[in-house]
């Protein structure tokens, strides 16, 4: 399982490079991932969700 350093590292890496579509990117990633069976994947990229969320102040950004 990937720990949380290395999570808020994808998630800043994916702001750096997505800028604004980052959190279109990131929701994306994670449907095509679940779609295609790999649920360990797509939870990897919900935590980045929540962690784009943190960053980006959202509101309600903790994914339950």
């Amino acid at each position: 399982m990937i720990g949380d350093k290395e999570i808020w590292a994808c998630a800043l890496l994916v702001l750096r490079t997505k800028g604004e579509d980052a959190w279109f990117y990131a929701s994306r990633r994670a449907d095509e991932l679940f779609a295609a069976g790999d649920d360990a994947g797509g939870r990897t990229w919900v935590m980045i969700l929540d962690c784009l969320g943190k960053l980006e102040g959202r509101v309600g950004s903790t994914v339950q």
